[in-house]
């Protein structure tokens, strides 16, 4: 599979991978992982035939850009990166699959744009709030 790259509005390359055309689901990995995670856990594999499958790499994980600065990994820009990809491509909808801390910007998400169908959390440490804050 070929890596795609997109750069964010604030100039971060991203890296992703775009699988079938079908209702659009992100596949957002955890922390200390990247996008590949999905694939060897067969998620990729059993969700292409019905869905379109983009799962990508946060910034600072994988083949994506490490920016320097911390307040380059709020919950918002973390965030907006994932709504980058969503308008790149005109998906008017979206799933989130949103594994450990990648929940916090899921939730961040659900609450602040509309076209957000679903989010699928996993690994869900329980915690109050949702705010534009650095993950922890």
């Amino acid at each position: 599979m070929e890596t795609l790259f997109i750069t964010s509005p604030d100039h971060v390359r991203r890296a992703y991978d775009q699988i079938g055309n079908r209702a659009t689901n992100f596949l957002v990995h955890g922390e200390g992982s990247n996008r590949q995670a999905w694939l060897e856990v067969s998620y990729v594999e059993r969700l292409r035939e019905e869905l379109t499958v983009i799962s990508l790499d946060l910034r600072g994980y994988g083949e994506s850009d490490l920016p320097t600065d911390q307040t380059d990994f709020t919950t918002g820009k973390m965030g907006r990166n994932i709504q980058a990809i969503a308008d790149a491509f005109g998906v008017e909808c979206f799933i989130i699959w949103g594994l450990s801390f990648i929940v916090k910007i899921s939730r961040y998400l659900a609450t602040k744009f509309e076209r957000i169908a679903k989010i699928v959390l996993m690994g869900v440490k329980r915690r109050p709030g949702v705010s534009d804050e650095i993950p922890k």
